[in-house]
């Protein structure tokens, strides 16, 4: 069977051959910055094609993806700002657009590349360059390129299919809208034509190469069963635990092993979110309470309050109201009156703040579910 390979996943496979192996696996990308990412991609490709000049139905585009608006109005000012740089100078042949092609070695197919550019076309001055605009509407982050390389790769195929030249060279601009920036790289066609031989060898060498890191394994559908991602997670484990348990083993904790070991632990933490996500589900799945050994995970559930601010109750308790805002946080609350109390008296205190708002009414509740791990009850 000839593999598929999408252009998002060139960057990882690139760098790690062997997550290539099952490419064509769905990977559940959703959460807060990817939902936020693709309602932006929605907006840019309207702004795109209506050639807009201010942001449209964010309020539609925010309620169907469950995004925050003020978020996602920000990141689409920033997109027209940076597409008003560029959109005179580009001739726009597609926006998401899908594409595919397969690609050949020795006459043979040797996988089928696919992907859909968010903004391909040419140079309206000089047709002979190609032009791809990749939004990225995350933080700065490795690997991208390739990415965009693919999609110039896919139009030179598709040209050569329909018998046409592919274009003389191709601008890639990398757009990161959060950031206000957008990045140009320059690939001739011999380097594109080129990048295809580089992809055709993760599939016809035999020998694989494991390169476990955070931006490769995020979205690999071979991590769970990956034995360097998981050999890497305890060589991390053991060494973030052996910190902990520093006065025993007598190692000494400096600076370059704490900053040595953040990417790694970038992994490990996913993991450990992942499998909390999962234990939640089963938690709620199963009624609200599963039973292991002696050990019972279930739910507790506990209450939260949001104060709003009363400065004829507050400012009786607290000295410097400066730092208490509009919705005061019951932490910072607290922590004003122990500051200001007479000794030994801020708990007394704290209850009796606490009691006037909420007879005024500045005290709103709302309850949440949080897991909880306990030993089982003997009967």
């Amino acid at each position: 069977m000839i593999p598929r390979v999408r252009c998002s996943s060139l960057p990882r496979i690139l760098s790690c051959t062997a997550s290539a192996e099952n490419p064509d696996i769905d990977i559940d990308t959703s959460g807060g910055v990817a939902s936020v990412g693709t309602a932006a991609h929605e907006f840019y490709a309207d702004m795109v094609l209506k050639g807009l000049d201010s942001p449209e139905y964010l309020f539609e585009i925010a309620s169907k993806y469950g995004v925050d608006e003020d978020e996602l109005s920000m990141l689409s000012w920033a997109g027209i700002r940076e597409w008003k740089k560029i959109r005179d100078r580009i001739k726009v042949t597609g926006v998401e657009m899908e594409m595919e092609q397969y690609v050949d070695i020795d006459g043979v197919s040797s996988f089928l590349l696919s992907g859909h550019p968010d903004v391909i076309g040419e140079l309206k001055d000089d047709p002979s360059v190609g032009v791809v605009v990749d939004w990225k509407a995350g933080y700065k982050e490795n690997g991208y390129i390739e990415q965009c390389k693919g999609y110039g790769l896919l139009d030179a195929l598709i040209r050569i299919v329909e018998q046409e030249d592919p274009k003389e060279k191709y601008l890639l601009l990398v757009v990161w809208t959060r950031l206000g920036m957008t990045e140009t790289f320059e690939v001739s066609r011999d380097e594109i034509m080129s990048f295809s031989d580089d992809i055709c060898k993760v599939f016809t060498n035999t020998e694989k190469r494991y390169t476990p890191c955070d931006s490769n394994c995020m979205y690999c559908p071979k991590k769970r069963e990956c034995p360097a991602r998981r050999e890497l997670m305890n060589s991390t484990a053991n060494d973030i635990i052996s910190m902990s348990n520093n006065d025993e083993t007598g190692g000494a904790l400096t600076v370059e092993k704490l900053v040595s070991l953040y990417p790694q632990s970038r992994i490990l933490k996913r993991a450990i979110d992942a499998y909390e996500k999962e234990l939640k589900a089963a938690v709620e799945d199963a009624g609200g309470s599963i039973e292991s050994g002696d050990s019972v995970a279930c739910f507790k559930e506990s209450e939260r309050k949001s104060i709003t601010f009363n400065p004829e109750i507050i400012s009786a308790y607290v000295e410097d109201m400066a730092d208490i805002k509009s919705t005061v946080s019951k932490k910072d609350l607290e922590k004003n009156i122990v500051s200001f109390a007479p000794k030994r008296q801020g708990g007394k205190l704290i209850k009796e703040c606490m009691a006037k708002l909420d007879d005024a009414g500045c005290v709103s509740r709302s309850t949440f579910k949080k897991l909880e791990f306990k030993k089982k009850e003997l009967s």
